[in-house]
C-alpha cells in the first residue's frame, strides 16, 4: 500500500471516525479499521485520535518508541493530503503530565518518577522509572510507564535521545527525594 492509499480511505471513513470520537466508544468498529488499514500501510505503525479545541480532529501516527518505524512515520505524514477538519500529527507529542488510563493503569504525577544518567560518549540519557504498585511480571506497568514517558517527553525524543529505560517500583521513603517527575524532567529537553 502507497500512503496516499491509507490518505484516502481516511477520507473516504472520515465521518464513522469522527462520530467514533464523539461517542462513548462502546463500539470499536470505526477504530479497529483505522487500526487495520494502518498496519496494511506498515505494520510498525499505530495511530491514536483526539479532538482540538477548535473541533479538528487530529491523527497521530505512532511507531510506538520502535525506531525503525521512524521512515515510514515520516514518509506517510509528509503525503497528507488536506481533508477537511483533520490534521496528522507525527509521534506522541509532548504534553506535560496528564494521568491517563494505559490499558488499566493510571499514575498520578508523584506515582511515577524518574533517575536518569547521561552517557558521556554519546550524550543519551539511561532512564530508571520508579513506578507505584509497579509488579514486574505485568506487561501493562511498562508499557504505560513508557507511554507516560512518550507523553512528557515526546515520542520521538524517547527514541532518538533515551538509550535505555528500565522500570522499577517505587517505594515509599527509599532515597525518593533524589528523584524527578515527568514533568520535572522534560524540562532538560527545552530550552
Amino acid at each position: 500500500m502507497e500512503a496516499i492509499d491509507f490518505w484516502i480511505w481516511l477520507a473516504n471513513h472520515k465521518l464513522e471516525l469522527e462520530e467514533f470520537l464523539k461517542s462513548d466508544f462502546t463500539n470499536p468498529q470505526p477504530y479497529e479499521a483505522l487500526c487495520a488499514e494502518l498496519e496494511s500501510y506498515c505494520d510498525l505503525l499505530i495511530p491514536e485520535l483526539t479532538i482540538e479545541e477548535n473541533g479538528d480532529h487530529v491523527l497521530i501516527i505512532s511507531c510506538d518508541g520502535r525506531k525503525e518505524g521512524i521512515p515510514w512515520v515520516e514518509e506517510l505524514c509528509d503525503a497528507f493530503p488536506v481533508i477537511k477538519g483533520w490534521k496528522t500529527c507525527k509521534y506522541r507529542q509532548p504534553i506535560g503530565f496528564l494521568p491517563a488510563i494505559v490499558d488499566g493503569i493510571q499514575f498520578e504525577e508523584d506515582e511515577i518518577l524518574v533517575q536518569y544518567s547521561i552517557v558521556p560518549e554519546t550524550g543519551l540519557f539511561d532512564v530508571k522509572i520508579y513506578c507505584k504498585n509497579y509488579i514486574k511480571e505485568d506487561r501493562r506497568y511498562g508499557i504505560a510507564a513508557l507511554i507516560y514517558l512518550d507523553h512528557s517527553i515526546g515520542e520521538y525524543n524517547t527514541m532518538t535521545q533515551v538509550r535505555y529505560v528500565d522500570v522499577y517500583p517505587l517505594v515509599e521513603g527509599e532515597g525518593n527525594e533524589d528523584l524527578l517527575t515527568l514533568r520535572k524532567f522534560s524540562m532538560l529537553f527545552w530550552d
